[in-house]
């Protein structure tokens, strides 16, 4: 298989400006306020880098981490003592606390910063909860406890999270044209025979040439229905009449192209064109019909009456979410699904992704931003007919 794609399409993604930093900040600050929170401790990557501009490859070991600490009235890193001069020349804000050894000694720096931005007896939250999954360690958490009271942050993290700002839904949008570009790409040149391990590591380079700058795990699978949707590639064969399903891990600046992309190979029955036009078409008027404002469940709502008013029955995964938030999250609240009591706030990120996996795999995941007074797609919209490789 050859390459198609011209080399460097998007360059090195910008970081958000001190300002922008700073605004998230004190939007965090603001809502530790209202629900009582006198220090957040930070131990994801996600979140240090959603607060802060300091970037590292340090996240790619755990020995000597670095956590980011913020009070009602200030921010403080905490980070190894190798890290100090990349600090100095980064344009972070943020204090710095940093210390000599590993991680218990990580584990005493942020206790002990913790101990100074908040009076004693005070609540201390960490950046676990719904969607969220930091990497503290038993003695992070044990003497973050021994200060007060130890909660969950995900509350208050996920109220500033959630609302994109232009510059997050800029970096968006190149994210999922990097992966629309190759996916379409790297079709052309796919043939029956070839592996399904074969495909992913040809979209690997192709994501990589587009300008992803990291490129996670991610499935491509081959069948005619009836597929596994969180299984590794495997050497299985492309085989007349599969359908071909991938869901992306790219990322650019941050932010991963959670959208799924198909195709199948030789002309498809008149039924399979059907299911794929019927799933696009309810896709699309979701997507066009949520509201702000609207809980999950009543989003889902809408998607059962036009799934049912198109004759769709076998929704994949029974009552299953068929949506979800997004942002430097694969996924992220609000789940639109029959139980969320979750509230769609303008300024969210939705990704709608209802299924049909019956005889072939029918799915076309969209993106919208929600705003005030209605919905903005993020990405060019899944081809109004399915994708054909050639046989």
């Amino acid at each position: 298989m050859t390459s198609v794609l011209r080399s460097g399409r998007y360059g090195l993604a910008p970081i958000a400006s001190p300002d922008e930093f700073t605004s998230r900040v004190r939007r965090l600050q603001d809502q530790m306020e209202k629900a009582g929170i006198d220090v957040v401790v930070l131990t994801s990557r996600e979140n240090f880098e959603y607060f802060s501009s300091y970037r590292t490859v340090g996240w790619t070991y755990h020995a000597r981490p670095a956590f980011l600490v913020i009070g009602r009235t200030a921010d403080v890193i905490v980070a190894p003592e190798f890290e100090q001069y990349a600090i100095a020349d980064s344009d972070a804000s943020s204090e710095v606390r940093l210390y000599s050894g590993f991680l218990p000694e990580a584990a005493d720096a942020v206790v002990e910063v913790s101990r100074s931005l908040q009076p004693k007896g005070a609540t201390v939250a960490i950046d676990y909860g719904h969607e969220l999954a930091g990497r503290g360690s038993l003695p992070l958490v044990e003497g973050l406890a021994k200060l007060g009271n130890l909660v969950e942050a995900g509350g208050v993290i996920w109220k500033v999270r959630a609302i994109k700002s232009q510059f997050e839904l800029d970096l968006m949008r190149v994210t999922f044209d990097i992966a629309n570009r190759s996916f379409d790409d790297v079709l052309q040149s796919v043939e029956v025979g070839m592996t399904e391990v074969d495909v992913y590591r040809a979209l690997q380079v192709e994501l990589i040439k587009n300008g992803a700058e990291r490129v996670d795990p991610f499935p491509v699978l081959f069948g005619k229905g009836g597929i596994r949707f969180t299984r590794l590639p495997s050497n299985r064969r492309l085989e007349m009449d599969d359908y071909l399903w991938t869901d992306f891990r790219a990322c650019y600046g941050g932010y991963p192209a959670d959208r799924n992309r198909t195709a199948r190979v030789g002309a498809p029955s008149s039924a399979e064109r059907d299911a794929y036009a019927a799933v696009r078409g309810v896709t699309v008027d979701l997507c066009k019909g949520i509201r702000a404002g609207w809980t999950g469940a009543e989003a889902y709502a809408l998607f059962l009456d036009l799934w049912n008013a198109a004759g769709l029955k076998e929704l994949y995964g029974g009552v299953g979410r068929v949506g979800h938030g997004g942002g430097i999250g694969v996924t992220e609240p609000p789940s639109i699904g029959p139980d969320s009591s979750e509230i769609i706030e303008p300024g969210m990120v939705l990704h709608l992704e209802p299924k049909l996996d019956a005889g072939g795999v029918f799915q076309c995941e969209e993106i919208i931003w929600v705003g005030e007074e209605g919905n903005e797609f993020l990405s060019e919209l899944s081809p109004a007919e399915m994708p054909i490789i050639a046989g």
